[in-house]
């Protein structure tokens, strides 16, 4: 065996001494199968080691490109001798490609911020350059997302899937609406008489936010406290609590106007869901107190005006279906 394994490697010498370039080529062809086999047996592992199918999509990519950057340095290694004699000009051509190629180059070095740093990943809610949506794939220059519409991704998802290069990531502000377990605060507002009786109505509106979130204080807490511990930061009470201010354009009218504010905690997905949710219960308190219809109800989407007394009927008789 010995003897055969010798005259294998003499052979291979006098091959590559006799024909230098075609024992590069098989040499490369060799370690391109090495590449390829190594690749397919690591994504075996990762499919039957990881079972949550973001976290294995993710695997996937990356290995996939880690395979590419070690082969082609394996490869560049072969045929290193022959690359030192063109090095000058290889070196002209790649400065002349990065600066004609620069979004491609920021792109790249995109995808290795996502590697190493993960502002986002694959399932989060995020916002970039008024692009909103859930992270479906990371690509090597390009992120795709799952269009959620609306500037702060609380609406309904429309079906279309949106790309955006990486190279946005060095150009505009990222928001991610998953970085505390799926869990942000919202707002909804709306005017009312100063005459009112804001107490109990303040009161009321409080209690109607806790019902509908209760069940979503526990594990909001549990976010919110690996936020504290990983960040110096403070952050706000989950309970719902409403606010009363004057309006943008001061005390006007007669009787003059007070604006509330309901402040709460609610999934990241769930938002327009909620804000329904909240709308129907808001509805028959105010015509309880004797201020329904509500003067001007505001809130996310932004331009919401005044109610229609068609609508507010129609909302009205929604809540006491809904007592």
């Amino acid at each position: 065996m010995t003897n055969q394994l010798d005259a294998l490697r003499e052979w291979a010498h006098a091959f590559s001494t006799q024909w230098p370039m075609a024992g590069q080529g098989l040499t490369t062809l060799v370690v391109v199968l090495l590449a390829l086999l190594a690749h397919r047996l690591v994504r075996t592992l990762i499919d039957r080691a990881v079972t949550d199918p973001a976290h294995r999509q993710s695997y996937r990519s990356l290995a996939r490109y880690l395979w590419i950057l070690v082969g082609s340095v394996l490869v560049a290694g072969v045929w290193l001798e022959e690359l030192t004699t063109v090095g000058l000009v290889l070196t002209g051509v790649l400065a002349a490609l990065l600066i004609g190629l620069k979004e491609v180059f920021l792109g790249l070095m995109g995808r290795v911020v996502l590697a190493v740093v993960h502002p986002y990943r694959i399932g989060d809610r995020i916002c970039i350059n008024n692009v909103c949506g859930d992270v479906i794939n990371l690509g090597l220059l390009y992120t795709w997302v799952f269009d959620s519409g609306g500037e702060d991704g609380s609406h309904q998802s429309s079906g279309r899937v949106l790309t955006f290069p990486h190279a946005w990531l060095f150009q505009h502000s990222i928001t991610n609406a998953s970085q505390m377990r799926g869990y942000v605060w919202d707002e909804m507002a709306l005017e009312i008489p100063g005459e009112a009786p804001l107490a109990a109505i303040m009161s009321s509106i409080e209690a109607a936010a806790g019902t509908l979130g209760e069940a979503d204080l526990a594990p909001a807490r549990r976010a919110t406290a690996r936020i504290k511990r990983d960040f110096a930061v403070l952050l706000p009470p989950l309970e719902p609590k409403v606010y009363v201010t004057l309006p943008h354009d001061g005390v006007t009218g007669s009787p003059p106007r007070v604006c509330l504010t309901i402040r709460y905690i609610v999934p990241t997905r769930a938002i327009r869901d909620r804000r329904h949710q909240l709308t129907l219960a808001i509805l028959p308190i105010l015509r309880g107190a004797g201020v329904f219809p509500p003067e001007n109800f505001i809130g996310p989407p932004a331009g919401a005006g005044p109610l229609g007394e068609a609508e507010a009927e129609a909302r009205s008789d929604a809540g006491q279906d809904g007592e």
